[in-house]
């Protein structure tokens, strides 16, 4: 069944600033979105994370990273910008950054 718009908010809710994307996926919770966009918290970067990408036709990863940038700036990457063989972290985690797929 088509999912619409996924957002999937990475971090731990204990660790100060790694919290961001749960902290944005518990407000977005909050709010009256609508049935087309479904959002979860998840605190590992790992494989299990591609069960959410099924049937969607958006994925919104939001996760902290160190990009060189001021604190709180926006991040965008696609798959044809990167590739996927940069998606891959040193610690084999394959979404270790803030990465919206369009």
């Amino acid at each position: 069944m088509p999912k619409g718009v996924v957002v999937i908010g990475l971090g731990n809710p204990y660790m100060r600033d790694d919290a961001v994307g749960v902290l944005v996926a518990r407000a977005l919770q909050e709010r009256s979105l609508g049935g087309s966009i479904q959002i979860y918290e998840h605190q590992e970067a790992d494989t299990s994370l591609l069960e959410y990408f099924e049937g969607a036709k958006k994925v919104i990863i939001v996760d902290a990273l160190r990009a060189g940038r001021p604190p709180g700036s926006l991040t965008k990457y696609t798959i044809s910008d990167r590739g996927m063989s940069s998606l891959i972290s040193p610690a084999c985690m394959p979404f270790s950054f803030t990465t919206w797929w369009t």
